[in-house]
């Protein structure tokens, strides 16, 4: 499962086994930068389909929800936003 938070609402949820921070990422969903971040969260979450994995951004409401739909919608796994 995947999902996604803001740093400034809330902290990590505790289920999280793993907590990508993709505060440093423009809005940019075409730049290099967010396409090798979300390949690299993306091969993580392949390799460890039974972990819950967050990522957050400073509001949790643009870039981390943006990541979060587009890798469960490339792998057909679970989301949630937080």
């Amino acid at each position: 499962m995947l999902v996604s938070f803001g740093f400034n609402k809330r902290s990590a949820p505790s289920s999280a086994k793993k907590v990508f921070d993709i505060r440093d990422l423009s809005h940019d969903t075409k730049s290099k930068w967010w396409v090798a971040r979300r390949q690299e969260i993306r091969d993580y979450v392949k390799q460890h389909p039974k972990l819950t994995v967050a990522i957050g951004c400073e509001e949790g409401v643009h870039r981390s929800k943006v990541m979060v739909d587009q890798i469960a919608q490339e792998l057909r796994i679970s989301k949630f936003h937080l």
